[in-house]
């Protein structure tokens, strides 16, 4: 009898040991994929950023254009 229950015991263990190691390697895929839209996010805010700096140097080169042909 107390070996039929060692060996459920055993048998739970490994269960429970296989489970929580495949815990781990989700962890570790999930962090590594938080990483990668980190990574990604930062590369979209600098695109963002170059745009906005574009944008904001041509409308005001179009307001000053407008203002030096309105003050001739």
């Amino acid at each position: 009898m107390f070996e039929q229950i060692m060996a459920e015991v055993r048998y739970i263990r490994k269960r429970l040991d296989d489970h929580i190691g495949s815990e781990e390697t989700d962890f570790k895929d999930i962090r590594k994929d938080i990483s990668s839209i980190q990574s990604q996010m930062e590369g979209h805010k600098t695109k963002l950023g170059i745009m906005a700096s574009g944008i904001a140097a041509f409308v005001a080169v179009v307001v000053s254009w407008i203002e030096y042909q309105f003050h001739k």
